[in-house]
């Protein structure tokens, strides 16, 4: 197994999410709720059709095993904050998403070489990528 409790380390720090429905701004999120918990990394973009097509099977997951420790946060590689907002409220994502607000390729895809998408992460309960 590949320890990822660095890679949630880093996003502890860096990432930026919003629940859409709560708020449009970014707040820091805080990683600490994701301990002990299995968590989907996704990978994604508005703009990416096989992404799009997973969505539904993303919320189904969710709703079927949120209450049982599972979470979802998600890393998008969109460049359109407007377009991605609306995506994510339209679809009912209510799970946090990063948005790399500089203009710059998304920072975890670049660090975690993610060249193509939709790539799906699954960090069991001890940090690791099961």
């Amino acid at each position: 197994m590949i320890s990822l409790r660095s890679t949630l380390g880093a996003l502890a720090l860096l990432l930026l999410a919003w629940a859409p429905a709560a708020r449009a701004e970014p707040v820091a999120l805080d990683l600490a709720p994701y301990r002990g918990k299995v968590v989907l990394v996704d990978f994604w973009a508005t703009w990416c059709g096989p992404c799009m097509a997973e969505v539904p099977h993303v919320k189904a997951a969710y709703s079927k095993l949120h209450d049982k420790g599972f979470e979802v946060v998600g890393i998008s590689l969109d460049s359109d904050k407007d377009k991605l907002l609306k995506t994510v409220s339209s679809k009912e994502m209510i799970w946090p998403q990063h948005f790399q607000e500089d203009g710059q390729p998304n920072q975890f895809a670049k660090k975690y070489d993610v060249h193509s998408i939709p790539a799906m992460w699954l960090v069991n309960k001890k940090g690791e990528l099961a």
